[in-house]
């Protein structure tokens, strides 16, 4: 089983109340999801009907992540898998991972969560 690196410091409850305290100040605040989303400047994606492999530059850590969610893992949520310094590794990365999704492994690694997601 691949398994990807957490470069930030932050722990999911400091992302949770960091995403809700920025959203909440700010002037998306207005906006609806659908919104905030397309502000969200997406780097690589591979969708097919099973699966989507994403990896953008994200606002919660500054860094680069990779995402997967695929239909069989997580009742079909996101599940953070790498984190990158910059667009480089994360192409580089992001290619790595779409191999590995397409051997569908018993499970992933989710970096943010620090735990196991097995296939069900």
């Amino acid at each position: 089983m691949k398994r990807g690196k957490k470069i930030s410091k932050q722990t999911l409850a400091d992302i949770c109340f960091d995403a809700l305290e920025f959203f909440a100040r700010s002037p998306f605040a207005k906006y609806n999801s659908s919104d905030i989303k397309n502000c969200r400047k997406t780097a690589l994606i591979e969708k097919t009907e099973k699966y989507i492999v994403d990896t953008a530059k994200v606002a919660d850590t500054g860094l680069w992540e990779t995402g997967i969610k695929h239909q069989d893992y997580n009742a079909g949520k996101w599940i953070i898998v790498d984190e990158y310094k910059n667009k480089k590794d994360a192409k580089i990365g992001h290619k790595e991972w779409i191999k590995e999704v397409k051997k569908e492994p018993k499970a992933f690694f989710d970096v943010h969560i620090d735990e196991l997601v097995s296939k069900k």
